[in-house]
């Protein structure tokens, strides 16, 4: 597409034709007024160079001013269009234009935002409010969940056609490059503050060291990431390939080898086996044909609960579909009764009512967005969309039976992201405690100048962190005290837990109730000890 006053440098854009998306009005463009560049007396010396380079790394602030920009404009009433937004938005444009002006720009303490919203992700560094825009309800809503997605490597079993005859001689050798690999990519992961290898090794970086990315465009970085993943996968196919050969049947073996330690417990370590993966693809185009691997994947035994059964043999696919799916639904209502506001008489019946019609809409919507050819053929789509839309579906008038169940369906979506390193006998619904890659994290929870709130975590340190891991099922709880920049003070929280406890604790001490309930809770439990003390 060509586009008006557009240069030359590469810039893409994407053609929405999608008439409720149209604006019905615009605004004219902001004027923005043309500097002279700074001149240099004299001719320009090596002295000059390198003093230049210096101040464009000291102003190299258009990420700073960016991120006050989006978190100015979320707060204030009248967005984009306030005073402050259209300020910040002239000195980014002149932060910009930095290296070939020279007049360099910055943020004074008045234009840094107090809070930021939670769609920033900044629940580590700054203080941070529940925002009520658009962006903030698409935020809560996806949960950075990749919904698609039900079996990963952790609970999949190696491809029994991978496994050649002989590589138990080169297993140790594989092990030591494996090690050698996985530390080279935490190094990596550790240096940019990246959250898991996959998102180092599909170029899909989610998340980055905030000091990172507030400087540096994000799509920068990831170009930067993609190319060291490729030399740190490049070294190892050369330890592969050291002292070969020309030898193919022990390539094969030794590729074996390093598949089956990539999918030894413990080894997190996704990409290793990719670094050998024409070998791989060799074997397996030399394999015997077989009906396809058994993988013991959750895809594969949710699979084979919702296909028609031999006794379904004369039932039409949809019915069929719709009853092995309730009945596996069934028995994850009766597993998880602990987790659901009340199970007793018509709260039982009222559950399973809900769930039977979210399930019909979701079956609807899946013919009609894939067809019933995708569905026999992928029929996991049934459980995974089916818990999305529980979670999707509570609104503000819904009641607490429908929020209980959306709150155990999202549980369960994680279960299913991050199950483990057992492969277990059953589908994981009997049991929903949130468990896979452990993490851990900082999370600022601000004091707001509320001195009872201070003091009711201070004497009740032990009981508070006690509540925390229970109410998020974390694992770890510290606390420290910290002041920013500001002035402000916090509660400095350094938890371990999995990565669905980690977002349930974020986007619960944000909520506008969480200070009043917490000291509500924390301070009844001081005054009985005081009681206690008395008596005593």
């Amino acid at each position: 597409m060509q586009a008006k006053c557009s240069d030359l440098d590469g810039d893409e854009y994407s053609v929405i034709w999608y008439p409720p998306l149209i604006f019905h009005k615009n605004d004219d463009p902001m004027d923005f007024y043309d500097d002279a560049a700074v001149e240099n007396e004299g001719p320009v010396q090596v002295e000059d160079m390198v003093d230049f380079l210096c101040k464009y790394i000291q102003h190299d602030v258009v990420g700073l001013i960016s991120n006050a920009h989006l978190a100015w404009a979320d707060w204030l009433r009248e967005g984009v269009k306030s005073n402050m937004c259209q300020t910040l938005a002239r000195k980014v444009s002149r932060a910009v234009d930095f290296a070939k002006l020279g007049r360099p720009e910055n943020l004074s303490m008045s234009e840094k935002p107090a809070a930021y919203p939670d769609f920033m992700q900044k629940h580590c560094e700054k203080d941070t409010y529940l925002s009520r825009s658009a962006l903030g309800k698409l935020y809560r809503k996806l949960g950075g969940m990749v919904l698609e997605s039900v079996g990963p490597v952790a609970d999949v079993q190696p491809d029994s056609r991978l496994i050649v005859e002989g590589h138990e001689e080169h297993m140790e050798v594989a092990r030591q490059a494996l090690a050698r690999y996985r530390l080279r990519i935490r190094s990596l992961l550790a240096t940019y503050g990246i959250t898991s290898e996959i998102e180092a090794l599909s170029g899909a970086v989610m998340t980055m060291d905030p000091r990172i990315s507030e400087k540096h465009d994000h799509t920068d970085v990831a170009v930067v990431v993609e190319y060291q993943v490729k030399h740190i996968m490049a070294r190892a196919r050369d330890e592969f390939l050291e002292g070969l050969g020309t030898d193919y049947r022990e390539a094969k073996r030794r590729a074996s080898a390093w598949y089956c330690c990539a999918y030894e417990q413990g080894a997190q370590a996704e990409g290793f086996a990719w670094c050998v993966a024409s070998e791989l693809l060799d074997i397996l185009q030399c394999a015997a044909p077989t009906d396809g691997p058994t993988r013991g994947s959750i895809r594969d035994r949710v699979t084979h609960a919702l296909i028609p059964r031999e006794d379904q043999a004369d039932v039409p696919f949809k019915t069929a579909l719709f009853n092995n799916a309730l009945r596996l639904l069934k028995r994850w209502l009766r597993g998880n009764k602990e987790f659901l506001w009340n199970t007793d008489g018509d709260a039982a019946a009222h559950y399973l009512k809900h769930v039977a019609r979210v399930l019909q809409k979701t079956l609807e919507q899946l013919e009609t967005n894939f067809g019933l050819a995708r569905i026999r053929k992928q029929p996991s789509l049934v459980l995974v969309n089916i818990l999305k839309n529980l979670v999707l579906c509570v609104n503000p008038k819904s009641g607490k039976m429908e929020f209980a169940l959306a709150d155990l369906a999202e549980r369960t979506l994680f279960r299913l992201l991050y199950p483990g390193e057992a492969v277990e006998e059953d589908i994981p619904l009997e049991s929903v405690t949130p468990v896979g890659p452990t993490q851990t994290q900082v999370v600022l929870l601000p004091m707001r100048d509320d001195d009872d709130f201070f003091l009711a975590i201070e004497r009740q340190e032990n009981r508070f962190r006690g509540l925390l891991r229970k109410w998020m099922q974390l694992q770890k709880v510290a606390i420290m005290i910290w002041q920013d920049a500001r002035g402000d003070w916090f509660f400095k929280l350094m938890v371990t837990g999995s990565p669905w406890a980690l977002d349930r604790l974020k986007q619960t001490i944000i909520h506008e109730r969480f200070h009043d309930e917490l000291k509500k809770i924390l301070l009844e439990h001081d005054d009985k000890d005081v009681v206690e003390e008395k008596e005593y």
